[in-house]
């Protein structure tokens, strides 16, 4: 995604919210998702969340997008 995709980026994140009766994305909740997602085409990111929409019935969740401990090989 390139910076004039944001406008849009926010506007379907919090279209997808509002489907699943949630509140609107924070700016910290906007920023991470952009940092996962913007090495993608803008296209393709809206293609997954509607996909994502048709068939899940929980929304897709901040939380999914961290890095932990475990997701890092570590090498000694």
């Amino acid at each position: 995604m390139i910076e004039q995709d944001k406008k849009g980026f926010k506007a379907m994140m919090n279209t997808v919210m509002s489907i699943y009766q949630k509140p609107q994305c924070d700016q910290d909740t906007l920023r991470v998702w952009w940092a996962k997602l913007e090495k993608y085409e803008f296209q393709i990111v809206t293609k997954a969340f509607d996909q994502w929409v048709d068939s899940s019935k929980h929304p897709p969740d901040r939380k999914s997008t961290r890095l932990n401990s475990s997701h890092i090989p570590l090498s000694r």
